[in-house]
């Protein structure tokens, strides 16, 4: 078995072996892959891109990745993992560029990354993206008038978080 000094990154190497008897007699060469290049040392993350949200909505957000790549071995198969930072939820890994999180909690702040990893089983994350899901609408409005100048209005939260601001117009 030949192991050799550490080598270094992004570089190609061809490897060939020879056999050599006790008597000092020596076969030819074998080449491995045929004299193509045998492996390629790569440990060097992949480019993240960049992450952003497409929609935002009470329950759900959804958004996608742009500009991840790898010129040393390539981007893996399924290569991102997209991950709800503040629910600490990460879905499976997957080749497709978009993602989705549901069942979010109305009026409230969330945090989102992405993970890219390449055929060597580098990885980097991209840098984390906020929102807030946006609030419920109010239900069940109630209006009555208490006075020529004076009205009360009621409503129900519909599963908006303690602290939701309401503001009401005319």
């Amino acid at each position: 078995i030949y192991t050799p000094l550490p080598l270094p990154d992004s570089s190609d190497y061809y490897w060939r072996v020879m056999a050599t008897d006790h008597h000092g007699a020596s076969s030819i060469w074998s080449q491995a892959n045929s004299g193509g290049i045998a492996f390629r040392v790569d440990t060097t993350a992949p480019t993240v891109g960049s992450i952003s949200l497409n929609s935002v909505a009470p329950a759900s957000v959804s958004g996608s990745l742009s500009g991840a790549n790898d010129a040393l071995s390539g981007l893996a198969v399924a290569p991102y993992v997209y991950t709800n930072v503040t629910a600490a939820d990460s879905q499976p890994a997957t080749s497709s560029t978009d993602f989705f999180f549901s069942n979010l909690v109305p009026n409230t702040a969330y945090t989102f990354r992405a993970a890219v990893s390449d055929l060597a089983g580098n990885s980097t994350n991209t840098a984390d993206i906020s929102t807030t899901t946006l609030a419920n609408p109010p239900v069940n409005l109630s209006v009555s008038a208490d006075s020529a100048t004076q009205l009360t209005a009621s409503w129900q939260a519909n599963s908006n978080p303690d602290g939701t601001e309401y503001f009401v117009t005319n």
